[in-house]
């Protein structure tokens, strides 16, 4: 029995391999950075 050579993989010279492209980050908003405290707003319940 005779086969004929297959070739499954091709040489390594030949292979692309590009990275993933990286997302532009969103553009920081107009805002006055001391405007930002980071705090929950209190909740408060008056009983008059």
């Amino acid at each position: 029995m005779v086969s004929a050579p297959a070739y499954a993989q091709q040489p390594q010279d030949q292979v692309h391999i590009t990275p993933p492209a990286k997302p532009e980050p969103p553009p920081q908003p107009d805002i006055d950075p001391s405007l930002k405290t980071h705090t929950p707003p209190m909740k408060v319940d008056v009983d008059l």
